[in-house]
């Protein structure tokens, strides 16, 4: 029998089970695949919504020469022992209602591997799940002075249900930089590890990243040179993180705690790791559940893009109860527009999504409204009066930036602004004076 059809089977088969009220794990991913991959990728490819989803029956690798490219809401299935190694370039980005899902079609897959990229890989927008290591780093060349090492962006993604989310191991080398931030790290046996951190060479930033439900959140070995930074995250924990030994009895264990045994997120390193300071809410990226109170907070402004995030501005966004009636994976990130609300605008932009089912969300549930609270720091201004900042949200119908359905205002002594949203987009902060600069552009 054909391998589709036999998957169909399997399918057809898991959803009877499912549908009489038996608990299974399905063989295989629900969607049936319609491109099966089975050799590497020897030219610059793209894997196309309307092929979607792949199938990977064999172990495959980019080769050097090669970038492939995955589009918006590309489903790929991986059957167990696969995997993908780059070694050339991935640009894989999606968008927060069109995630690009890499998962296995049974019970796991080897995970995305990268050890000595010839070009640089983007994930944004991915979610990585079920792998033995949904993305791992294992550099084997050292960078000459003043080189430039390639790059791994791995931002707004989901990272769940792997046994290590990512695994980062610099003990051979420091010619990939890993940089993670906004990311949803839950679920997993093991979230992060970092094995090794070379003298005098930053290879590793975190910012903003959640890490929620995992057995162990991060664990850090081998750190020769000063430690770890890793402050400015969630560990599912107001007071923050339990940090442990790497001699305990729990970061010794051959096998993690399961995921959700504690409340707060475990790190084993105590010594090697700085998690100072940590946010006191869900960073950058949530679930909120339904009808549930949420809040989800994120470094806005110039700096906030940078590899290394140091004082920036920061938005907190709540969502008080009942604003949505369904699960909803709640996104904070900031934002560089090309273009800019009339007036005095400032470097404060940034993005509000949600999305269900995988739709997105613009509107709540009857008048409610969620709160954006901003304490920004002066630079963030741009030279923008502080006593006439009002926040716009741009107008995808219209082409234009507007702030109809927005009531805001601020307190520039504590430089602190809140804004009341009804409805969720792109939004960036300006100072305006309502009868010089808004009216005309308004009349025209």
């Amino acid at each position: 029998m054909p391998l589709l059809r036999i998957i169909a089977c399997l399918a057809m088969l898991a959803g009877l089970l499912a549908a009489a009220g038996l608990a299974v794990t399905p063989a295989v991913a629900v969607n049936s695949p319609k491109t099966l991959i089975s050799s590497n990728i020897t030219t610059s490819t793209t894997w196309t919504l309307a092929n979607s989803p792949y199938l990977v029956t064999a172990p495959i690798a980019v080769a050097a020469a090669a970038t492939l490219t995955i589009e918006p809401g590309v489903e790929v299935q991986f059957l167990k022992a696969t995997g993908l190694r780059i070694d050339g370039g991935l640009q894989a980005r999606g968008t927060h209602a069109r995630q690009i899902w890499l998962h296995a079609a049974g019970d796991d897959w080897a995970g995305l591997e990268v050890v000595q990229p010839a070009g640089d890989i983007l994930l944004q927008s991915v979610t990585l799940e079920n792998g033995l290591s949904g993305l791992s780093i294992t550099p084997t060349s050292t960078l000459a002075p003043g080189a430039a090492p390639r790059r791994v962006d791995l931002l707004e993604s989901l990272l769940r249900a792997n046994t290590v989310g990512v695994s980062a191991d610099y003990t051979l080398g420091n010619s990939v930089r890993l940089t993670m931030r906004n990311n949803l790290i839950t679920g997993n046996l093991l979230g992060l590890r970092v094995n090794g951190k070379p003298a005098g060479q930053s290879v590793l930033g975190l910012s903003y990243n959640s890490f929620v439900s995992n057995g162990i959140g991060l664990k850090a070995l081998n750190i020769s040179s000063g430690q770890l930074e890793a402050g400015w995250q969630w560990w599912n924990d107001a007071g923050g993180p339990q940090i442990l030994s790497n001699d305990s009895l729990t970061c010794q264990n051959s096998a993690a705690p399961a995921p959700g045994s504690s409340p707060a997120e475990l790190i084993c390193g105590q010594g090697l790791v700085n998690v100072e300071p940590f946010t006191k809410a869900p960073a950058g990226r949530a679930i909120v559940a339904p009808n549930a109170q949420g809040q989800v907070e994120a470094a806005i402004g110039a700096g906030a893009l940078n590899d290394i995030v140091g004082t920036t501005s920061l938005v907190t966004i709540t969502v008080p109860l009942n604003t949505f009636s369904q699960p909803v994976d709640l996104l904070v990130a900031p934002r560089v527009f090309d273009t800019a609300p009339p007036g005095q605008p400032t470097q404060l932009g940034f993005e509000v999504t949600a999305a269900a089912g995988g739709q997105e969300l613009r509107s709540f549930n009857g008048t409610k409204q969620i709160t954006a609270e901003l304490s920004y720091t002066p630079q963030d201004l741009s030279g923008a009066d502080a006593n006439k900042l009002m926040l716009f949200f741009y107008d995808e119908q219209h082409q234009r930036w507007d702030f109809t359905g927005i009531a805001s205002g601020g307190d520039p002594q504590s430089l602190r602004f809140i804004a009341r949203l009804s409805h969720l987009s792109r939004l960036r902060v300006a100072a305006i004076d309502l009868f010089f600069d808004y009216l005309p552009v308004v009349q025209n």
